[in-house]
């Protein structure tokens, strides 16, 4: 993910979060982009991948290029984990938006290739987290270790019918199963934090939804859910210039 530094920029909604260096290429040498002069990084791909952004943007501009990673405390939130730089950046960056921008107690669900689910106390302090395969790697496992046929592509309106419910075709109790074990495991997960948090302050938990495969429960009425895209790009620009910026 990326943040160009400069007089005017925009977003590429239609494909932020993939990861393609080609399509930041391509915009770099479009001329529609003021060159920037710092670029903010974070990333949990692979150290090859990083390096090949990281020569798409040295070879093609002058931009400073800054690494943002997990820090121990920021904008009032405490990292929960015992080294906190274990956990991943783009975890970070969500849970501080989550907590500036939505308020505290937080809990941030990303469903993306992992989905993953944080709480931050109203005191600040992050508990700690569960990570399981996001809805698109949930259908491809199935669709590479089993013989059945099925669309991997699956269709939000369908997803929509099958929650929770059983299905007597193979497409429908894939996708329904898929979406509910999304579901269960965050209703699990606020169960779980609101007996942390104690009698008369569970009502008050904030429930933010992020990432590609954010859409896949958003329809699904486990409790009320707040929908940011761009949680994590928040979240860069809280770790670079703090809440006094936004």
């Amino acid at each position: 993910m990326w943040h160009a530094m400069s007089g005017n920029w925009n977003l590429d909604v239609t494909s932020f979060g993939e990861g393609k260096v080609a399509d930041l290429e391509a915009a770099m040498e479009s001329g529609e982009m003021t060159p920037p002069e710092e670029v903010l990084l974070t990333s949990v791909a692979s150290n090859e991948s990083i390096k090949a952004l990281e020569d798409a943007i040295d070879s093609r501009t002058s931009a400073k290029i800054l690494r943002l990673r997990s820090e121990a405390e920021a904008c009032g939130i405490r990292n929960g984990y015992n080294k906190p730089q274990s956990l991943g950046s783009d975890r970070w960056l969500a849970i501080l938006a989550g907590a500036v921008h939505h308020g505290v107690p937080l809990v941030v669900m990303d469903l993306g290739t992992a989905s993953t689910l944080d709480a931050v106390d109203e005191d600040g302090e992050h508990l700690g987290g569960l990570i399981l395969p996001g809805p698109m790697s949930m259908l491809k496992a199935l669709a590479g270790n089993t013989a059945v046929s099925f669309k991997t592509e699956p269709d939000p309106e369908g997803i929509r019918r099958t929650f929770g419910k059983a299905q007597r075709e193979t497409q429908a109790a894939i996708e329904g199963g898929v979406v509910t074990a999304q579901t269960g495991a965050l209703r699990g997960f606020l169960d779980w934090f609101a007996q942390e948090l104690g009698e008369g302050n569970s009502a008050e938990i904030k429930t933010v939804v992020t990432g590609g495969a954010a859409g896949a429960i958003l329809r699904q009425s486990v409790c009320q859910l707040t929908h940011d895209p761009l949680l994590i790009f928040r979240g860069m620009l809280l770790a670079r210039f703090g809440p006094g910026e936004q």
